[in-house]
C-alpha cells in the first residue's frame, strides 16, 4: 500500500443524490435572490421628467398595479401657455407695440 491509495469504497450514490439536491437548492436560492433584488428595484417609482408633482392619487396601503398612476408631474421649464385675446382688448396694442402682433 502506498499513502493515499484507496483502501475501501463506500457506495457514493446516496451522497451524489444529496449533493445534487443541495446544488439544485443553491441554484434555486440564487434565482430567488436575483428575483428579490429585481423586485426591490421596483419599489422606487421615478419621474421621467423634471417638473412639479401633483396631488397623490393613492394613499398608503392602497393596492397598485401596472396601470395605476400614483400622481402626475407637470413640466414647467419650458412651459407652454395658449390663450386668446380679443382684438379690442387693451392688451392687443401692448403686444403689437412689443412686435408680437
Amino acid at each position: 500500500m502506498q499513502a493515499g491509495q484507496v483502501l475501501f469504497e463506500i457506495d457514493p450514490r446516496s451522497f451524489r443524490a444529496v449533493l445534487g439536491q443541495v446544488v439544485g437548492q443553491l441554484v434555486q436560492s440564487k434565482a430567488n435572490v436575483e428575483q428579490a433584488k429585481r423586485n426591490l428595484g421596483f419599489t422606487h417609482v421615478r419621474s421621467l421628467i423634471t417638473g412639479i408633482a401633483g396631488l397623490p392619487r393613492t394613499q398608503v396601503g392602497n393596492l397598485v398595479g401596472l396601470s395605476t398612476a400614483p400622481t402626475s408631474v407637470s413640466q414647467v421649464d419650458p412651459i407652454k401657455v395658449y390663450f386668446s385675446i380679443r382684438r379690442r382688448s387693451p392688451w392687443c396694442s401692448s403686444i403689437a407695440a412689443l412686435g408680437g402682433g
